[in-house]
């Protein structure tokens, strides 16, 4: 990005879905790829309403439920570049890369390193 300006990590997810549906026309695997809800900053309500509901602080934003290179599936925790995990989401991550899925977090400033990371992974070649 020319503008020196990071896009929130909101829109990185939003540009890796529209990418995703142009994929899907050639690899319908594509069509899989799911995200988890974004907190809304410090909604309260919000956040209340999703943990009833089931959903879990930490949990990975991005999923993708194919199978390839030995994991079960991808999980993807997405920061923005200057962010970092944090200690829950890291557990997670960790915990899910033990039952046999590949789980990441990456740290990007666009859209294009998480497409490429998910393109070598439906390439089978991030063996685990």
């Amino acid at each position: 990005m020319g503008t020196g300006i990071l896009p929130t990590e909101r829109q990185i997810q939003v540009d890796v879905f529209k990418a995703a549906k142009m994929l899907a026309l050639v690899n319908p695997d594509w069509n899989l790829l799911c995200a988890y809800p974004i907190q809304r900053g410090n909604d309260l309500l919000w956040l209340k309403l999703r943990l009833e509901e089931g959903a879990k602080k930490g949990w990975p934003d991005l999923t993708l439920p194919v199978s390839r290179g030995g994991h079960y599936g991808l999980y993807i925790e997405l920061k923005r570049k200057g962010n970092k995990p944090k200690i829950e989401q890291m557990k997670i991550l960790t915990a899910l890369y033990n039952q046999g899925y590949c789980a990441e977090c990456l740290i990007v400033d666009s859209w294009e390193p998480v497409i490429a990371f998910i393109q070598k992974y439906l390439a089978g070649k991030l063996v685990r």
